[in-house]
């Protein structure tokens, strides 16, 4: 999309559908899971502030029922991974491949058999500007959105806010790390160079993109898939790589 079309849009103008369209068509790309749907499709229930208890219960009880040997932890830090991990990679191929933010806050996300994926936005003014005012911006949706489903989930079970974060930053900066791969237009180091940005916006303590030898990149928390019977730890865990008990 080039210049002239963002060129009528403002924070407070209507986009033409093919904002929505773009958008969902690139999101499918990245992902077949993240299929995006204009509207208020039957069955898209998570939520920023009226999520059922019953589906919160629901994702979290999947996990518990088919992995009872992994523990609590890990079927909260599971539930958790999949409530955020669509509306980081939204607001990323937002902000780098359409230069511009849809209403976020407002996303409805899908909840089948135990996996949140696809999602639907309403129809709305999307907000545009330079690279650090759509980091900002982005950031401030993310951060409301992800602090009420926090908020959501500790109604039926407990996750510590500290490791909820870390696990936020995991997924944001990995996010941001695939950036140059898949974005002919942003270099690695314009995206080093937004991470303060984004963290600042999402309100996340600051860090840095490093990787290991493999070119993972070096995480500050562990998603728990080792405790699993058909689990190990992941390349990049920052838990020491021992067997465990």
């Amino acid at each position: 999309m080039n210049s002239e079309t963002f060129h009528e849009l403002s924070g407070g103008t209507p986009p033409p559908d093919i904002l929505y369209e773009q958008l969902f068509s690139m999101t499918k790309q990245l992902n077949p899971l993240l299929c995006g749907h204009l509207g208020e499709p039957f069955g898209y229930v998570i939520r920023r502030n009226c999520t059922p208890q019953s589906s919160l219960n629901e994702l979290y009880n999947y996990w518990q029922h088919y992995y009872p040997e992994a523990g609590r932890s890990y079927w909260s830090v599971r539930s958790w991974e999949l409530l955020i991990w669509q509306p980081i990679l939204i607001a990323i191929t937002a902000v780098y491949g359409l230069s511009a933010i849809p209403p976020l806050q407002q996303i409805a996300q899908k909840l089948n058999n135990g996996l949140v994926a696809g999602y639907a936005l309403p129809p709305g003014c999307w907000f545009k500007g330079n690279s650090p005012q759509l980091i900002v911006r982005a950031g401030a949706e993310l951060n409301a959105l992800t602090h009420s489903l926090l908020e959501q989930l500790q109604q039926v079970c407990t996750l510590r806010p500290k490791l909820a974060k870390s696990l936020l930053s995991d997924q944001l900066t990995s996010a941001l790390a695939r950036v140059p791969k898949i974005s002919g237009s942003f270099t690695e180091i314009e995206i080093r160079a937004h991470l303060p940005l984004w963290l600042e916006a999402v309100q996340l303590p600051p860090r840095g993109m490093q990787f290991d030898g493999n070119q993972q990149l070096i995480r500050l928390s562990c998603c728990m898939h080792y405790k699993r019977l058909d689990g190990e730890l992941c390349v990049n865990c920052p838990r020491p790589n021992t067997t465990p008990e």
